[in-house]
């Protein structure tokens, strides 16, 4: 533990300097510094319940919790950090919550400062965040501190060091999305207390698909044709659509585009990676005789897979699977690269059949040809999905069960 004491010590002077040649620490930093500010002016009102997340995909995870809570509980505040830029800038207008802030680097005196200015009853970490001074200090505060959504691997650094252990008993309780999670915890710690929530995304997406949001420009775009969403897409997964696409020519199939990064330089990157005009998104006159659009914003994606007969969900093959669930709630198939094993959830779809693991653009155009000639054959895959995503809703009713008893 002094050694992370020292690195973290060491990390927060100098990252100054990393900043000058970094954009987004250098957004980081700022974030923090501004919250430094802000957190002594934040006035505490009864009960408070702190939600930290690290970026996008776990503000996501946190969304029903903070809906549960604000539903069966008229008076706790909640106070909700991230430590990514990606994830607060998104969030920071829009967030349900009383108050949106960048988590300081964990050092004992950022951690200690920001325990005794938010003085939580409850402090729910998502995920994969971890930080030791954070922790500690809301031990010593006496604050119930949860661990939800939790997930773990036989390789993961907590079960080869010695500061793993007393990290994780810092927390009342650790509720893990999966049961594979649960028997990796016990094969290295069988006393700490661990249980089964599941995955508060299915009922994340669950709430997006009943909200059923129409978006009038890409209803234009696709105007009945059917269509297939590439969503949260790596240049390897352009790459091999484009390579279908020289060979596929069925004017009744179109293709939405939606690419991990949306900054200019990969867009364009996007863009030049088809060997035919495509549309864009942002450019509000689309023309009808083309097949592919570029989705190059963010916050669409969750509603666009509505339109979906069929989504290729990317990094599969190489950078990290995406979200399957947020597409695999509509009751479509879903398609993706062959690397998903880390991903017990996916697992789990792609032996229902929901989901279908590719290798290459052969395999894709076998699927595009069904789609355009028997989409009939793809009810039962895109039902596997759907059924699948209903079994396993009710993690954030969990997750709430267990805090409702400190509000």
């Amino acid at each position: 533990m002094s050694l992370y004491q020292i690195l973290i010590s060491l990390f927060s002077r100098l990252s100054p300097l990393f900043a000058l040649v970094n954009s987004k620490l250098r957004k980081q930093l700022q974030g923090q510094r501004n919250s430094l500010k802000q957190l002594p002016n934040f006035t505490k009102k009864g009960k408070l319940v702190w939600i930290h997340v690290a970026s996008l995909g776990e503000y996501e995870q946190a969304l029903p919790i903070i809906d549960k809570i604000k539903q069966r509980q008229a008076g706790p505040q909640i106070a909700l950090s991230f430590f990514s830029p990606s994830g607060y800038e998104y969030a920071a207008k829009k967030a349900p919550v009383d108050f949106v802030f960048y988590l300081p680097w964990d050092t004992k005196s950022n951690a200690n400062r920001v325990i005794q200015w938010l003085k939580p009853e409850v402090a729910i970490f998502v995920k994969y965040e971890l930080w030791p001074n954070y922790l500690n200090e809301l031990k010593k505060f006496e604050c119930p501190t949860y661990l939800v959504a939790a997930r773990f691997y036989k390789e993961q650094w907590l079960f080869k060091y010695s500061l793993g252990k007393p990290l994780l008993e810092n927390f009342k309780q650790i509720l893990c999305q999966d049961e594979w999670s649960i028997s990796v915890v016990h094969s290295f710690y069988p006393e700490l207390q661990v249980k089964y929530c599941g995955d508060t995304r299915f009922d994340r997406v669950a709430q997006i698909a009943r909200e059923n949001k129409s978006l009038d420009w890409i209803e234009s775009f696709i105007a009945g044709r059917k269509c297939i969403v590439f969503g949260s897409s790596w240049e390897e997964e352009h790459e091999l659509l484009d390579q279908s696409l020289r060979e596929f020519d069925d004017p009744k199939v179109c293709f939405i585009v939606a690419p991990h990064k949306v900054d200019s330089i990969t867009t364009q990157k996007t863009i030049s990676t088809f060997s035919e005009p495509v549309n864009r998104y942002t450019l509000s006159e689309f023309q009808s005789d083309r097949r592919v659009l570029i989705l190059d914003t963010v916050g669409l994606l969750s509603t666009v897979y509505r339109y979906a007969d069929l989504a290729f969900i990317g990094g599969g093959f190489k950078t990290g699977l995406h979200n399957v669930p947020e597409a695999a709630v509509y009751g479509i198939p879903v398609l993706i690269g062959p690397n998903y094993n880390q991903f017990p959830e996916v697992a789990r779809l792609v032996k229902e059949g929901g989901v279908i693991a590719i290798n290459q653009s052969s395999d894709l155009d076998i699927y595009l040809q069904t789609l355009a000639k028997q989409p009939r054959a793809l009810q039962s895959q895109g039902e596997a999905n759907r059924k699948f995503i209903e079994q396993n809703l009710g993690a954030s009713d969990k997750v709430y069960q267990e805090i409702s008893k400190f509000l």
